[in-house]
């Protein structure tokens, strides 16, 4: 119950108001500029071990006898998550919200392929947003 009073509250924070307008549109668009961007992806998570990043933290959890059972890490391949994105058609200005967001992938990938008035990530684990705040800058 406490946990989804959280959730509502994070959901209900991420989302004050009507959505900002959307940027304005690059000025390239189609394949050549997704292309583009899922390379920027590619290269701003190019020293990051997610799945090593979680398994310490994971065992770091275990040995200070708080564990949060159920958590489980995977990553996502940009070039598979834009095909998603695209098969959903996301209108512009929309909000993207990623609650278990890792390292951030999936956020950075929406975020550069879609006119999304914000793209947000959730992550529980410190050790795992560390990350998608260094891709992000």
């Amino acid at each position: 119950p406490a946990r989804a009073e959280w959730l509502r509250q994070l959901l209900a924070s991420a989302a004050p108001g009507p959505p900002a307008p959307p940027p304005a549109p690059p000025a390239a668009c189609g394949a050549a500029s997704e292309a583009s961007a899922l390379r920027a992806v590619a290269a701003a998570f190019a020293q990051v071990d997610g799945y090593g990043v979680a398994r310490d933290a994971k065992r770091r959890q275990r040995e200070s006898g708080v564990y949060l059972e159920g958590i489980q890490y995977g990553e996502v391949d940009p070039s598979a998550f834009a095909k998603a994105l695209g098969w959903v058609s996301p209108a512009d200005g929309e909000r993207f919200v990623d609650l278990g967001s890792g390292t951030g992938k999936a956020v950075l990938t929406a975020a550069a392929l879609h006119r999304f008035s914000c793209a947000t990530g959730v992550e529980l684990l410190e050790p795992l947003h560390a990350p998608a705040q260094r891709a992000r800058a």
